[in-house]
């Protein structure tokens, strides 16, 4: 369940003024070495069941992290990349393969992480939920 919430991720991403902003540069898991900034990772960190009586039911933790150069993009781009994943993915529907994304809520945010000197990066998290009937 974990790939198809990762793939409505994608999905939402794609052609959104988000993707604008840091050059449709996202991936799962871990970014590629040395890449340009501003950028996204985004992960799940936790899964749990939490089915009912008619259907089969998770809650998700993922976490997104955007990692930018404070020379070229400072605090104000960071903050404005922040805001287009906040409109982008609270309380969203994503797409999700046989499964209904039934909740998309934000968490909370924590700012300005740092690498080094050079990074600046702020990491929000999302409790999402996705369902489907028992057969």
């Amino acid at each position: 369940m974990i790939a198809q919430v990762a793939q409505g991720i994608m999905a939402k991403f794609t052609g959104s003024a988000l993707s604008t902003l840091v050059g449709g540069r996202i991936w799962r898991d871990s970014a590629k070495q040395n890449e340009t900034m501003p950028y996204i990772v985004f992960q799940c960190i936790d899964t749990q069941n939490c089915d009912t009586f008619s259907e089969f039911c998770e809650f998700q933790h993922w976490i997104f992290y955007i990692w930018a150069d404070l020379a070229n993009t400072g605090y104000a781009g960071l903050d404005a990349i922040e805001t287009a994943l906040r409109s982008l993915f609270d309380y969203a529907t994503l797409t999700t393969t046989g499964w209904n994304n039934t909740g998309f809520k934000f968490g909370n945010a924590n700012p300005s992480i740092s690498e080094d000197d050079n990074v600046i990066g702020v990491m929000v998290d999302y409790e999402i939920y996705i369902s489907k009937a028992r057969v």
